[in-house]
């Protein structure tokens, strides 16, 4: 089911539908509902304490987003308290738990599950600071309860060396900044170094479902009249990763791209006025569009589609992603004034600009993905006029 809202200022509505959900009162109908689409008996003590826990984490939380985005140190720091009180809204609202707040919030005595620290690999910062999970820790909990596995971190070493063994299990800052898909188109100008999200499309001539190209099919390994009707569900399809400042076909060849063979790049044609690259990958479907589906596609309305390389902690969801970045972020933000005044007006003005940015998409869109996960259903807020607006 999704709940679909129109507005001028998408924004401004998701916050104000956050905002509903700070009376206990609407919380408890809303979590009623979802136990009810859910098949999922709530008794009236439980559906209370899990309302007046939605409620306070939310209003929290929206304190939190208040903080003005012009003081960036400010804002960074805000912007992870504001999360880490809507996961422990999202896991209050869950009905298949028990969980209420004071069941959530007792992981954050042991610390937050996380660790940062810098990472003598000779490069320029935010790819010299590492985020890392430790043993125990509210996050570490939050990401067991939404089902990913993370490596934990031995002892911590600070700075860590270039050839410690857990730095296979660090996430580099500039790495996850390079994978949050709104950032795609700009993350090269501010740090020298091309996305790890990658915008791709149905290839105009895809082999499998609307055309038997031999020159695609001789790519995927597949012989001339191998396919047929009686090929599906297993089918394979071709993909174009499209143009990004800093994309060329060895990089794209350095990554973990999982299902995804046969890398070529094409040069401009009709469909496009720069070269792009295509690649096939093997997929059990029956629909012409499950192509998607079966990669674990990510979209929103500032980053198309895209295809998201795991990070060095195994994270594909950008919603997971984001926590580590603020986290990181902010213990620079609090922690590090030396390196935080080169970020604001020294040698790093360039990483402050891209920061600058990013906080401009989270606003845009971390609270509404938070309302999905509160709400158990995907929430859309479209811009009267667009194509995704109810008619």
């Amino acid at each position: 089911m999704t709940r679909h809202y129109v507005a001028e200022f998408p924004r401004e509505m998701a916050l104000i539908l956050l905002r509903r959900l700070t009376t206990p009162k609407l919380a408890a109908n809303l979590i009623k509902e979802r136990a009810e689409r859910e098949q999922v008996q709530l008794n009236s003590a439980l559906l209370e304490k899990k309302a007046r826990g939605v409620a306070s984490a939310i209003d929290s939380a929206l304190g939190y987003l208040k903080t003005d985005a012009s003081n960036l140190n400010q804002a960074l720091v805000a912007r992870y308290y504001a999360m880490l009180q809507l996961t422990i809204a999202e896991q209050v609202a869950d009905v298949k738990t028990a969980a209420d707040l004071a069941a959530v919030q007792q992981y954050t005595t042991w610390g937050h599950g996380l660790a940062a620290f810098d990472v003598d690999n000779g490069r320029r910062f935010p790819q010299n600071f590492g985020v890392g999970f430790t043993s125990r820790g509210y996050f570490r909990e939050y990401f067991k309860f939404v089902g990913v596995e993370v490596p934990q971190l031995g002892k911590k070493v600070d700075p860590m060396p270039s050839d410690h063994p857990d730095l296979a299990r660090v996430d580099l800052l500039g790495d996850l900044l390079r994978t949050i898909p709104e950032l795609q188109q700009v993350v090269y100008e501010h740090l020298g170094e091309p996305p790890r999200a990658l915008r791709m499309g149905h290839a105009h001539s895809p082999a499998s479902e609307t055309s038997l190209d031999p020159r695609l099919l001789r790519l995927a390994g597949i012989p001339e009249g191998a396919l047929g009707p009686e090929d599906p569900p297993q089918q394979r399809s071709f993909i174009e990763i499209y143009f990004a400042p800093g994309i060329t076909l060895d990089y794209l060849r350095s990554l973990n791209l999982g299902p995804l063979q046969n890398l070529i790049e094409v040069p401009p044609d009709v469909w496009s006025e720069r070269s792009h690259f295509q690649a096939s990958f093997a997929h059990v479907t029956t629909l012409l569009g499950d192509w998607f589906k079966a990669l674990n596609g990510y979209h929103s309305s500032f980053s198309g589609m895209m295809y998201i390389v795991p990070t060095a902690t195994g994270l594909l969801d950008p919603y997971l992603i984001n926590i580590l970045t603020l986290y990181g972020l902010g213990i620079v933000a609090r922690y590090r004034p030396d390196l935080w005044s080169e970020i604001a007006y020294g040698s790093l003005t360039d990483v402050r600009s891209l920061l600058e940015f990013y906080v401009t998409m989270f606003d845009m869109l971390i609270p509404v993905a938070a309302l999905s996960r509160i709400l158990g259903e995907r929430v859309v807020i479209s811009m009267p006029g667009t194509e995704q607006a109810p008619a």
